[in-house]
């Protein structure tokens, strides 16, 4: 008998916040300006030039920003993707280490609220999607740390059928959302 590896992904796109693109024009546009000026003036503005170069540059990488959700036999990898190219993995959790999930704001998670846990904020902060608290055992430094995200029904089913008990749906706690 062959045992195959379960493996599903999904990705979540962060909303840009709501002046973010602006302010980046803004900055590209003082970034032009300033060429203009360093052009007249031969060279006087060029330090100024550059700054606003980097800052418009670094604006518009974080304006893009996606999350990866790997599981992968019971491990659960959560990456931040920068600008569509620097990955950094944040959370790499295995489901023994998992204390509890469930939906916000629902009785298994209410307990961790404002107690001032590590937390990853892992979401789209879309308004009409419903995201979950998973609260985590770090063995290494012996602390609990709190992880929003998003997963989608295929991870839930999955987390559900290998522990029942502490994973929790938004269909066990429907009066509460």
């Amino acid at each position: 008998m062959y045992q195959q590896d379960i493996f599903i992904e999904q990705t979540v796109r962060r909303q840009e916040p709501k002046g973010a693109r602006i302010l980046a024009y803004i900055t590209i546009g003082i970034t032009i300006l300033n060429v203009f000026l360093s052009i007249i003036t031969l060279g006087i503005f060029l330090i100024p030039t550059l700054l606003f170069a980097l800052l418009a540059w670094w604006e518009i990488q974080n304006l893009r920003i996606e999350f990866d959700y790997n599981y992968t036999n019971g491990a659960i990898d959560i990456a931040r993707v920068k600008g569509g190219r620097k990955r950094k993995i944040l959370v790499s959790v295995h489901q023994e280490d998992i204390v509890v999930m469930a939906p916000t704001h629902s009785k298994p998670v209410m307990q961790y609220v404002g107690n001032g846990m590590k937390t990853f904020d892992c979401l789209s902060h879309d308004p009409s999607v419903r995201y979950y608290v998973m609260v985590v055992n770090n063995k290494e430094k012996n602390q609990e740390i709190k992880v929003l995200w998003e997963p989608n029904d295929e991870i839930l089913d999955m987390l559900k059928r290998m522990d029942r008990y502490k994973i929790h749906t938004v269909e066990e706690y429907p009066e509460e959302l």
